[in-house]
């Protein structure tokens, strides 16, 4: 389950990238996504035994962020 979380945003990551263009990408929905896993990534950072979820939570921050850096520098 933690390996399917962690990729399941790197085709979106890959298309984006390869086509130049993230004109279809929702901001909204990258920023609620960043938001959600910032915080539950620092949910996790304070917990006990969350060593995995810190790992789903902060490979889903990344990548928001990696998506947010493409829709700014091709969907704009």
């Amino acid at each position: 389950m933690t390996f399917f979380y962690l990729v399941c945003g790197i085709p979106q990551i890959v298309k984006t990238f390869r086509t130049k263009s993230a004109k279809d990408i929702s901001i909204g929905t990258v920023a609620l996504s960043a938001a959600g896993h910032s915080f539950a990534t620092i949910y996790a950072l304070y917990g006990t035994n969350n060593f995995w979820t810190f790992v789903c939570y902060f490979g889903g921050l990344a990548t928001a962020i990696t998506m947010f850096i493409l829709w700014l520098k091709y969907g704009r």
